[in-house]
């Protein structure tokens, strides 16, 4: 809720919107008569405007005639808690910022910093010496964050994994993770993760940004993914045209 120059009371309402191609974001600055008890629902949008957010699309809804319930659908069920679109990231750095991806991807680089950083309380920028850029000293908020390069060949890209999908990847909770980097230290936190991933393949679902700084993808779900060394080495001889 917000109040417009006029002085008037205005509500905004966020959504989620899924299609076979994948997933955005809508605003809807009216009320559609749509109950969250009923979601999801199948619709069909008229004359909406695109915006962008960290340029990922955004549907904006002005008015509900631009909302119409449908009976049947038109695709197959769709996961509505989890569904991505694979993406090669090659394709997804060429393309606009997009939600609800999935890529596979070399690691090869882990940062120093992985580890617990400290965030501004009020804009939740990473804070330098109890400092942020916008708000100036002050007492910061504890989080878990872990950040790498990911590369398949033609195209690579920064990968964001905040304090949930460390922790799961870890097989860990926040005082088992406390522990480990008790005993490692942050430095030695990182190496051991370059030692598990530098060279390995990584399955990363998320949302990527991709801007004139290059491309990062915000992990919701990160896994490391198993080769079949020799099948490997086969696909590769015969790709080549080596026996």
């Amino acid at each position: 809720k917000f109040t417009n120059a006029e002085g008037e009371d205005k509500t905004v309402y966020a959504g989620q919107l899924i299609d076979p191609t994948g997933q955005c974001k809508s605003s809807m600055w009216c009320d559609v008569g749509i109950t969250e008890d009923e979601l999801p629902i199948v619709v069909r949008l008229e004359n909406a405007r695109i915006r962008a957010w960290q340029g990922i699309p955004d549907v904006t809804i002005d008015n509900a005639n631009q909302v119409i319930r449908l009976e049947q659908k038109p695709w197959q069920d769709i996961n509505v808690e989890n569904h991505v679109i694979e993406v090669d990231l090659s394709e997804l750095a060429k393309s606009g910022s997009r939600v609800g991806i999935s890529t596979v991807a070399t690691v090869v680089s882990v940062r120093d910093d992985c580890g617990i950083i400290w965030r501004c309380p009020e804009c939740r920028r990473t804070l330098s010496d109890d400092n942020c850029q916008v708000h100036g000293d002050v007492v910061g908020t504890r989080d878990i964050r872990m950040r790498m390069v990911i590369d398949d060949g033609q195209a690579s890209g920064s990968v964001i994994i905040g304090s949930e999908p460390t922790l799961a990847f870890l097989d860990t909770d926040l005082s088992g993770f406390e522990d480990m980097l008790a005993e490692k230290g942050q430095f030695g936190f990182a190496q051991s993760l370059r030692e598990r991933l530098l060279g390995r393949q990584l399955k990363v679902d998320g949302r990527s940004i991709v801007d004139d700084q290059g491309m990062m993808i915000i992990a919701n779900v990160i896994e490391a993914v198993e080769v079949d060394a020799v099948l490997a080495a086969t696909e590769s001889r015969s790709k080549w045209g080596l026996n």
